[in-house]
Parts: structure tokens; C-alpha cells; sequence
């Protein structure tokens, strides 16, 4: 089977859209991998097996990582050179339960949302996280701006509208960092409608229940940002569990892009409006803190 590592590399990039200077950076590290015989002989045996339908993804990593110590380059380019290699043969995974290109791009473009966190959390064009393996099954796909896939309630919860206990078959939400997309109630509703759509299927009554477990439900929004924030009205979207709130201080980085908090917000950056909001509200004493919400349905 003839796989050509190198074209197909410019080929996603350039498909994905990909700025010049992460574009620059990343091709000077496969073409570095690229003269490491034993690196690109184990990455299209990968390939090779995936397109057969056998993916072992953690071996996949094990192998970028030791691509990285082989060739030289950095461990966070040889895992996103690794991962990549997949995306030009997983569109086939998503036809075979329903779904069509642009379910396979929106999910894809992932990758780029992670360089994008890689980069501003450690200075590096790549990725350091082992994240997508769901992707490449099709098990979570993209439905515009908000990511699905199968999951179980993890908790029990009663109202209204909904009863469910620690293994109800639910769907859970994950919220990309898509700078392409807003993060509106419109662009949100529209994304639960899609995957309403799809995951009805796994139902017994057709009734899709949305699960979130997010930082970005943390009630203490309604008191950090101010009305009309995207992510303040993202609470409304669910109804939350009121005892399942607890700290998330682990969650700093995805606000201020560090991982060496020393615990003075005044050490933490401001650049933008989110970050202004949170730098005041910790320097106040509050803390990061996420909640588990449920909705049921896509009209909520």
C-alpha cells in the first residue's frame, strides 16, 4: 500500500487551513522525521492498520513518543504528526454509522483547536494530549461547534423533566475551543438539534438526554461575567445538579493558558475579558470550579 507521510501532512494542513507560522514549524519537524527510518516505517504501519479497521491507539502514541526520541524532534510534534497521519482515512469510520464529511471535518478540525492550547500553554506548534482516540472510531463527533458522544449519567438526578441514576445512557457535551465559531445560544441549539438527530437512535423512546461536566458551568459565572456573556448563558442550556459543584483549580490553564500557578492571581495575565473577570474574582478568593448539568433534549 503506497502512503505517502509527507504529502498527505502538507494535504491536511493546507485542507485545515493552517496558518504559516504553526505550518512552517510543523513541516520543519516532519522533515526531520522523515530522514528516521524506523519512525516512518512504524507510522504507516499504523496507517496501514487503521485503514484495515485495527487501531491501537495507545501503541500509536507509545510510538510518536518514540519517533520524538529517535528523530529528535519534540515529543508534542511527533504525537501531532502521528495523529494526523489518521484523518485522511477516518472519513470512512463515519460513513459506516451515518455520518458524512462534514461531521468528519468539524471533528477533525479538533487537532487544531489542541495545536492552538498546546501552543499558547507551552510555545510549541503540536499537541500533548492523547484526547482524540474517540474521533478516529467516530464514537464523538462534532455537530457544529459543540462535540457528542455516549456516556453514562455518573450521577443520580431527578426533576421534572428527567430521573436518571449512575448508568442512564446519556450524551455527553464537550466544548471545544473553536475560534471559528461563536459560542452563541444559536450556534449551541443548533449542535444539540444535530445530535439530537443522531443519537436518538441509541434510545429506546427516541429521547436524548445531554450531559455536561465543564468548568463552564460553574454557577459562580452568573456572578463573574456580566449579562450576555456567551458562557453565562451557557447555564441556562442545562439544568444543574446542586451537588455536584467542586473546586477546578485544575482547570486554570484553560482560562490563562499556564500550568505553573503559584497561587498569586496576580501573577496570572489579563489579555483578554475573561481572563480580567477571573484574575478579579480569585484576587476576591474565589476559586475555579466546575458542576455537572443535564438537559433533556435539544429544546431543553
Amino acid at each position: 500500500m503506497n502512503i505517502d507521510i509527507k504529502e498527505n501532512f502538507i494535504k491536511y494542513l493546507t485542507d485545515f487551513e493552517y496558518d504559516d507560522e504553526p505550518r512552517a514549524e510543523l513541516l520543519s519537524a516532519i522533515e526531520v522525521m522523515l530522514g528516521c527510518k524506523e519512525a516512518v516505517l512504524r507510522l504507516k504501519a499504523h496507517v496501514v492498520r487503521y485503514i484495515e479497521g485495527d487501531l491501537d491507539f495507545d501503541k500509536l502514541t507509545e510510538d510518536a513518543i518514540f519517533a520524538a526520541e529517535l528523530s529528535g524532534i519534540h515529543e508534542y510534534h511527533a504525537r501531532f504528526i502521528y495523529y494526523t497521519a489518521l484523518v485522511p482515512y477516518a472519513l470512512p469510520y463515519f460513513e459506516a454509522v451515518g455520518l458524512g464529511r462534514q461531521e468528519w471535518y468539524d471533528s477533525m478540525i479538533d487537532f487544531k483547536w489542541k495545536m492552538n492550547e498546546c501552543h499558547a500553554v507551552y510555545g510549541i506548534w503540536g499537541t500533548y494530549t492523547a484526547w482524540f482516540k474517540s474521533f478516529f472510531t467516530a464514537d464523538r463527533v462534532a455537530f457544529g461547534r459543540l462535540q457528542f458522544n455516549m456516556f453514562t449519567a455518573n450521577i443520580s438526578y431527578k426533576s421534572e423533566k428527567m430521573e436518571l441514576n449512575e448508568d442512564t445512557p446519556v450524551v455527553t457535551v464537550h466544548i471545544p475551543s473553536d475560534t471559528r465559531t461563536p459560542f452563541s445560544k444559536e450556534q449551541r441549539l443548533a449542535s444539540y438539534r444535530r445530535a439530537e438527530k443522531y443519537f436518538s437512535r441509541f434510545f429506546p423512546d427516541g429521547k436524548v438526554i445531554f450531559r455536561c461536566g465543564s468548568w463552564l458551568l460553574s454557577p459562580a459565572h452568573r456572578e463573574i461575567l456580566p449579562e450576555g456573556s456567551n458562557i453565562r448563558s451557557f447555564l441556562d442550556d442545562f439544568e444543574i445538579v446542586p451537588d455536584s459543584y467542586k473546586s477546578a483549580m485544575g482547570d486554570l490553564w484553560r482560562i490563562f493558558y499556564t500550568k505553573d500557578y503559584n497561587g498569586d492571581p496576580d501573577s496570572l495575565p489579563e489579555n483578554t475579558s475573561l481572563m480580567r473577570a477571573y484574575k478579579k474574582y480569585l484576587k476576591e478568593g474565589g476559586e475555579i470550579g466546575l458542576a455537572v448539568g443535564f438537559r433533556a433534549g435539544a429544546e431543553g
